[in-house]
């Protein structure tokens, strides 16, 4: 069957067509109940460079961050230092960790943890230590005692030896001696376990044969049985002995208390990572205790210390290092993943358990500005406003098809169809996503809105051009073959190029823009399938059975009855016909505007993006479940960011390579002094810029251990801190003293090889993440070597290696579609009408919109985002079609020998009416889209609309002077503008138009 038959296929086997397409629907329709919704940002970030890196370093680094994820609850109130904060600050912990569903998400058991934690582990230290200490002295104080009476002893034993006192007086006194040696016994036992009493009996037992020696040796020296110098020496190794033995008092009868003591005060270093904190009953306790002086006094006795500088984490920014006040503070909460997740990405679970703190958090607390902030609860609040926004668009999105619908059609029978086949391109979209296996995201909202537009566009051309064949005389079958016949070929051409515009995002870096591009793609075929097979089908069902009845079905085209609509449309003609080279003058000035400013439009990808603003006044006048939710987190993003240093705002320098050459290390000393000067780098009040490397971490072991600092010292030649050589020996020395910070910053394999090193690096969260990525790949430039590959790896840079993607998608599509679109229409109008000049000259004005809307963005501060990024494919695909339809009229009344003025002017007029009806609703139905939540749907949705708009004008106003100095060209040339002798014509092509 040939192209040419059909159109009479479809009204002649209408019912077939009917329902085949039926069962159709019904098979793509089924594939709707496997979609799935989601807000998450990580199949963006995946197929970055950055995100690859981050499977390596949570894996090969000990980051605490493998499988687990950190949300914080920000307390916010007039002084969350003062003691009845820090006491409610406790018991909402204690509160999170009675709820079982948010007690079974903490990782590892690893409970929340704030200052408050700090502060209250600390006056427990004070007083645990202070009793640790008096014990320690009554026991070494026992043991004084112990010597005294054994000294006594010895006297005793000597005086019976001799005979100065008698067998009677001895037995009394030594019954005396031996009731004080257990009167020791007891009072020393007192405050001690079994296990320590024995212990401490054993000492008893050694100072006793240590004291019976000294004395010996003093008798021995009187009696002159050893001389003065075997005295001294031998005295020396009792005192030596005599010390161990109240050491021991520490390192064997108290020792378990004082590991107690030595692990809560480890866990101090890092109380966020450690569980060995006191229980919080005892905390909260200690609190409670204190009086507002003790509590000022500990909190200034925490940040005196260098160990203190990791406790700011949990302080504002603002907050100076032992200050009794601040307004805010954080408490870190580590949940458990189902594995290394990219930043800013949640599971279903982790949103749930997410949501369910935030709801305990708010009951725990009292102050009302109190929030909590996690990548579970962005992704809620993203996929909340989707639904709010589609809940809002819908209703919107259907009242506009109906009421473009009537007021184009102005018949119910018409409406009907229309919306039907609307329904039905959006049934098969949705299902081919689900069969697809692609989810509903951010960027997919725009689909149904996009097909919603171009249903209504195909479906205004079929019905207008139906009409007007009706008006002819013709009946219903005759006059959808004509309209059909007519509309065939430009509704193929507009469907081919509209589709190129959107499969160009396939060779986007970003597997959604992939994906959207192919769905966006297959709805767009679709949409030519219903309107150009069902649809038709249905009418002429409809329409004949409504004949048989004698119902009278005839209403006028659009735009076909003159008056204002006519009048305007017939402006960009007239201008053509007089000065077609002064119209193209300023369309090309216009347009070199357009460029300046195009160059100027920034990329973004941030969190920030995808976070709903406040909605208008009158939606929340809405009812349910129109109404829109409450919205707060893009405020407490901001929030966080200009007044906490984030830990997602962290960037890690990985050095992979031969980390054991001392070069290497000396380029890690000055990438880290590098970014310590830069200003990108995070710095708390202490003056402290937060960045950890190798070297620190080394440095601050050092200061810590005698042994790994003889060791670094031995290595380090020019004193610079750094080991100049044996680097392999400085790394065991440090994993045996230190292993997880060793391991933080140094990844050793299982064969015991050193693979790679991490400079951290603390960013400033109000510094952009371009401006992060830039300098910090400065620093990382300067740190690569012969042996040494360097990559960054962190939430701004793969932000911003997205956003390179973003301007990837930007110039490689509308490359490939301009390309594309270029040689297909070369290759039609060359087939079709003999002039591949005449598919050049098509797109033209097309293009010269692409800079119009590229400018409007640059003068509005529209950024290329995850959407607007298609805008330059889009405004190819979409606004050729409205440039195919006058160049075919055009073609068409060149065909029939219309004077050149005659046929610009009845393509204008003829075209025109449909097209504006076109633009008006396609331009409509992406406006909608500026009743979003979310931002960038609001500005796709305007400059989407805009393109529309623009697209419109370029066509009926550029392109008609186009094509006559195209038509002059081409017969000072000699070539033809017709497409083929006259006699050559079918009937069809004399009696029928393209459309109206």
């Amino acid at each position: 069957m040939t192209l040419d038959r059909i159109p009479t296929a479809i009204v002649e086997y209408n019912r077939v067509v009917i329902a085949v397409l039926v069962v159709l629907s019904a098979v793509l329709g089924a594939g709707a109940v496997n979609l799935e919704q989601s807000a998450s940002l990580e199949r963006f970030q995946k197929s970055t460079d950055a995100g690859a890196n981050t499977e390596y370093l949570a894996s090969n680094f000990s980051t605490g961050s493998a499988n687990t994820t950190r949300a914080v609850i920000v307390v916010r109130d007039e002084n969350v230092l003062s003691k009845p904060a820090l006491v409610e600050q406790l018991r909402g912990e204690r509160a999170l960790r009675r709820n079982q569903t948010v007690n079974e998400s903490f990782a590892d058991g690893r409970p929340p943890v704030g200052i408050a934690n700090v502060i209250a582990t600390v006056a427990l230290l004070r007083e645990d230590s202070a009793e640790l200490n008096a014990t320690a002295r009554t026991l070494a104080d026992r043991l004084n005692r112990t010597r005294a009476i054994q000294h006594d002893y010895f006297a005793l034993n000597y005086s019976r030896r001799t005979g100065e006192i008698d067998n009677q007086t001895y037995q009394h006194r030594e019954a005396d001696i031996q009731r004080r040696f257990a009167a020791v016994r007891q009072r020393a036992a007192r405050n001690l376990t079994d296990d320590q009493q024995a212990e401490f009996l054993a000492l008893m037992a050694r100072v006793r044969t240590l004291q019976q020696r000294a004395d010996e040796l003093k008798l021995a020296l009187r009696q002159d049985e050893i001389t003065q110098e075997q005295y001294l020496n031998e005295t020396k190794q009792l005192e030596e002995r005599g010390g161990r033995i109240y050491r021991d008092i520490g390192e064997e009868v108290l020792w378990s208390e004082y590991e107690d003591l030595l692990e809560t005060r480890s866990a101090l270093r890092n109380p966020g990572g450690n569980t060995s904190l006191p229980s919080l009953s005892a905390q909260i306790e200690q609190v409670e205790s204190m009086n507002e002086s003790e509590v000022d006094a500990t909190i200034q006795t925490v940040f005196a210390n260098r160990e203190s500088r990791r406790l700011l984490a949990f302080m504002p920014r603002s907050y100076q290092p032992g200050s009794t006040t601040a307004n805010a503070t954080l408490i870190v909460v580590t949940q458990r993943t189902d594995g290394t997740t990219l930043p800013g990405t949640a599971s279903q679970r982790l949103i749930r358990e997410q949501v369910e703190l935030r709801d305990a958090t708010h009951e725990a607390f009292s102050s009302p500005e109190t929030f909590v902030f996690g990548n579970g609860l962005v992704n809620e609040e993203i996929t909340q406003s989707m639904i709010d926004s589609l809940l809002v668009l819908a209703p919107l999105s259907l009242l506009f098809v109906i009421l473009v619908l009537a007021a184009a059609y102005r018949d119910p029978y018409d409406i009907f169809l229309g919306a039907l086949g609307i329904l039905v391109v959006l049934v098969w979209t949705f299902g081919a996503m689900g069969w697809a296996g692609f989810s509903v995201s951010p960027v997919f909202v725009m689909a149904p809105v996009l097909l919603i537009g171009l249903s209504i566009d195909y479906a205004n051309h079929i019905f207008m051009r139906y009409r007007e064949a009706g008006a002819d005389g013709d009946g219903v079958s005759r006059s959808m073959v004509t309209a059909l016949s007519s509309l065939g070929a430009a509704l193929l051409m507009v469907t081919a190029t509209t589709a190129i515009g959107f499969l160009a995002n396939v060779f986007s870096p970003a597997p959604p823009l992939q994906e959207l591009g192919l769905i966006n793609a297959f709805g767009i075929v679709s949409t030519l399938v219903v309107f150009g097979l069902f649809i038709p089908a249905l009418k002429v069902e409809l329409d004949g059975l409504l004949a048989t009845r004698e119902v009278d079905r005839y209403q006028q085209a659009l735009g076909k009855g003159g008056g204002p609509v006519g009048r305007i449309l017939e402006l960009g003609a007239r201008a053509a016909t007089r000065s077609p080279h002064i119209v193209v003058a300023i369309a090309l000035l216009v347009s070199a505007g357009g460029v300046a400013g195009a160059v100027h439009v920034d990329s973004s990808f941030q969190q920030e993006d995808f976070l709903a603003t406040d909605p208008p006044a009158w939606m929340e006048d809405l009812p349910e479940p129109f109404a829109p939710g409450t919205y707060q987190t893009r405020d407490q993003l901001q929030y966080l960011d200009t007044r906490f240093i984030r830990e997602d705002t962290k960037v890690n320098i990985l050095v992979k390579g031969d980390v054991t050459d001392p070069a290497t290390l000396d380029r890690v000393q000055q990438a880290q002094r590098q970014a310590n000067e830069s200003e990108i780098s995070a710095t708390f009040q202490s003056g402290r810029a937060g960045v950890t490397s190798p070297i620190t971490v080394m440095q601050a072991v050092a200061a810590e251990n005698e042994s790994f600092n003889r060791t670094l010292t031995a290595a380090d030649t020019d004193g610079d801190g750094v080991p100049d050589r044996n680097v392999s020996g400085v790394y065991v020395a440090l994993f045996e003293t230190a292993p997880q910070r060793a391991n933080s910053v140094v990844h050793r394999t299982d064969a015991g090889q050193y693979e790679a090193v991490r400079i951290a690096v603390y960013v400033d969260g109000t510094a952009s993440n371009e401006r992060i990525t830039r300098e910090l790949r400065d620093v990382a430039t300067n740190l690569e070597g012969p042996e040494a590959a360097v990559s960054l790896v962190g939430q701004p840079v793969l932000f911003t290696q997205v956003q390179e993607q973003i301007l990837d998608t930007v110039v490689g599509g509308l490359a490939f579609s301009f390309a594309v679109i270029l040689t297909f229409l070369a290759i039609v109008y060359r087939r079709v009408h003999e002039s591949a000049s005449l598919g050049v000259v098509t797109l033209l004005p097309v293009l010269l919109s692409v800079s119009w809307i590229m400018g409007t963005m640059y003068v509005l501060g529209i950024p290329f985002n995850v959407l607007t990024a298609m805008i330059g494919s889009i405004t190819l695909g979409l606004g050729v079609d409205y440039a195919i339809h006058v160049s075919e009229r055009y073609q068409h009344e060149l065909d029939r020998d219309t004077p050149g003025a005659e046929a610009i002017r009845t393509s204008v007029r003829g075209t025109g009416g449909a097209l504006l009806g076109s633009a008006v609703t396609t331009a409509g139905g992406f406006g909608v889209l500026m009743f979003a939540l979310l931002p960038p749907m609001q500005q796709f949705g305007l400059i989407t609309a805009l393109t529309i708009i623009y697209s419109f004008i370029s066509s009926i106003l550029v392109l008609p002077s186009l094509l006559v100095m195209w038509t002059a060209l081409s017969r000072a040339l000699g070539y033809s503008v017709r497409s083929a002798p006259t006699d050559q014509r079918t009937r069809r092509d004399e009696e029928s138009e393209p459309y109206s």
